[in-house]
């Protein structure tokens, strides 16, 4: 029992700790709904997907660094 314990902290690198829900990293940064939908929808990732803060911010830099196409008015 002891063994079970202990093997869970020394298993557990330090890539794999960081990893969590995109939307924890959502919370816990306090990105807004708008760039984290725009961040959904550019890096091909769904609810769930689980990543680190590093990617996570990296994706979010992205995703505010693309340019916005101009939109046409009428026709």
């Amino acid at each position: 029992m002891s063994d079970e314990k202990s093997q869970p902290a020394e298993t557990s690198p330090k890539s794999t700790a960081e990893r969590k829900p995109i939307e924890y990293w959502r919370d816990a940064l306090n990105t807004g709904q708008a760039v984290y939908v725009g961040l959904l929808a550019t890096s091909g990732w769904a609810e769930g997907y689980e990543c680190t803060q590093k990617e996570y911010e990296k994706a979010v830099e992205a995703f505010l660094k693309k340019p916005i196409p101009p939109t046409r008015k009428g026709r």
